[in-house]
C-alpha cells in the first residue's frame, strides 16, 4: 500500500502543470524558482534566471514591532560546485532586476563564460530568514556557447476588447468571475534550434508615439500561453500565443495592466537561456 501511494504522489508531482513565472498560485505566494534547471544542459555563456515574490526587498519585521525591524537584503551567488579535490568557486556576476506588483525577476549575468561540463549552483542569501542561505537551483554546462538568437516572426494582433461604458440610468450587468481577463496576444511561437528550448518573452511598455526603450530592463517576462485542449470532434482550436495581465484565481500573470492609461504600446522580444534576444515586435493596445 505504501508503494502504491508513493507512486501516485510521484505521478502527481510530474504531471501537475507548473508555471515558473507565476506570481501567485491559489492564494499563496509562489516560492522562488530558477533556470537553467537540473535537467537542462546550459551553454557556456548561459544567463541564470530567478523568479521570486513581488516585493523581495520588504523589511523583515512585523509592522506592530518596528523596533525589531531590519532591512531585508537579498544577494545572489553563482558558484561552481566542488568536485573531488576541486573546491567550489564563486563566479563574478551582474544582476538585472525587473519588478511588477506580482513578481520580481532577476537576470543574473556571469561576467565570464562558465567552464565546460561542470555543475553550478545558484544560492540566495536572504537576511530576513532564520536560515539565510538557500540553494535556489543547480545546473550543468555543456561544451559550447550559444550565440544564436531565437527566431520569432512577432505578434500579429490582439483580440482584447476594452470594456464598453454604460450610459447613466441604464441597468448594469454584474458578472461574478474568479479572476480577471488578460490581454490575449496572437502570433507564431519563437524557435531556438531543433531541441526543446527555454524561451521567454520580455515585455516593455511605452506611451503611444514614444519609442520603447529596449536597452532598459524589461517590465517583466512571460511564458507562452498553454495551447487549448483538442476537441473530441472537429478541427484543433487555435489559442493566443501569450496572455498578459490576466488572473484566474490560481494563476496571475506577472504583467499588471495599468489602470491609469487608455492606450499602451507593448514591445516584446523572445529570448533564450543565454539571453540572446530576437528582433522586437510591437502592438498598440487600447485599454479603455
Amino acid at each position: 500500500m505504501r508503494a502504491r501511494i508513493g507512486i501516485g504522489l510521484l505521478v502527481l508531482a510530474i504531471t501537475a502543470p507548473t508555471r515558473s513565472a507565476d506570481a501567485l498560485s491559489c492564494g499563496y505566494v509562489a516560492p522562488w524558482s530558477s533556470a537553467p534547471t537540473p535537467m537542462q544542459i546550459a551553454p557556456l555563456n548561459t544567463h541564470v534566471w530567478a523568479f521570486g515574490p513581488p516585493a523581495p526587498e520588504r523589511s523583515a519585521c512585523a509592522p506592530e514591532e518596528p523596533q525589531y525591524c531590519t532591512e531585508r537584503v537579498y544577494e545572489f551567488r553563482l558558484r561552481r560546485a566542488s568536485r573531488g579535490a576541486s573546491e567550489g568557486q564563486d563566479v563574478p556576476i551582474e544582476v538585472v532586476k525587473s519588478q511588477t506588483a506580482r513578481q520580481t525577476a532577476f537576470e543574473i549575468v556571469p561576467k565570464q563564460n562558465l567552464e565546460a561540463r561542470r555543475r553550478y549552483e545558484l544560492w540566495l542569501l536572504d537576511s530576513g530568514e532564520v536560515y539565510p542561505t538557500r540553494l535556489l537551483g543547480t545546473f550543468r554546462t555543456g561544451t559550447a556557447a550559444d550565440q544564436q538568437a531565437p527566431k520569432w516572426s512577432g505578434l500579429t494582433h490582439s483580440s482584447w476588447q476594452p470594456p464598453k461604458p454604460v450610459a447613466p440610468g441604464h441597468p448594469r450587468r454584474v458578472v461574478l468571475a474568479w479572476g480577471s481577463p488578460g490581454i490575449p496576444l496572437f502570433g507564431a511561437p519563437a524557435h531556438d534550434g531543433p531541441k526543446p528550448a527555454w524561451i521567454r518573452y520580455a515585455v516593455w511598455t511605452a506611451d503611444p508615439g514614444q519609442k520603447v526603450d529596449y536597452e532598459s530592463p524589461p517590465t517583466t517576462y512571460v511564458e507562452e500561453y498553454p495551447a487549448p485542449l483538442p476537441p473530441e470532434n472537429g478541427p484543433p482550436q487555435t489559442g493566443p500565443l501569450l496572455e498578459i495581465g490576466g488572473s484566474d484565481g490560481c494563476w496571475d500573470s506577472p504583467f499588471v495592466i495599468p489602470k491609469d492609461k487608455k492606450t499602451i504600446l507593448v514591445g516584446m522580444r523572445a529570448l533564450d537561456i543565454a539571453g540572446n534576444r530576437s528582433a522586437p515586435s510591437e502592438l498598440t493596445i487600447t485599454l479603455k
